[in-house]
């Protein structure tokens, strides 16, 4: 993640805060929950929840020691700049040009905040059908 300050007195970035990320394993987390809670007592389904469990785990895990090795090899940004505040306030630099960094933020998560509330209530409205 490299940061540089803008003319306009807040930061550019070309790479997402610590704190997106760990948004992003909650939702899979929280995904994964709900998968389980929903349908782990229908019949002949739990290897297909282990198979679910397995890929979501080996993806983030993945993702953590990736982003654990870019982080141990690149320049991290500098002091002023690693509060979320200053970084959602910024710009984020995409290849297609920059766009504020709340935006870009939302983006990233709302599909995956999407399927994790999806899976809640279908998960419900399993348990309320069989219940």
């Amino acid at each position: 993640m490299s940061y540089h300050p803008a003319s306009h007195s807040h930061h550019i970035s070309n790479g997402l805060h610590p704190r997106i990320y760990s948004i992003m394993v909650a939702l899979a987390i929280w995904f994964i929950l709900w998968t389980w809670i929903g349908f782990a007592d229908a019949s002949g389904v739990d290897y297909l929840l282990a198979v679910i469990t397995a890929f979501f785990t080996v993806a983030i895990s993945l993702q953590a020691v990736a982003g654990r090795q870019w982080h141990d090899h690149h320049i991290w940004m500098p002091k002023a700049t690693r509060d979320f505040d200053d970084w959602i306030d910024g710009d984020f630099d995409t290849g297609s040009g920059r766009v504020p960094a709340r935006d870009a933020c939302i983006e990233i998560l709302l599909p995956l905040a999407a399927a994790a509330f999806s899976m809640m209530g279908f998960a419900i409205v399993a348990l309320v059908m069989t219940g």
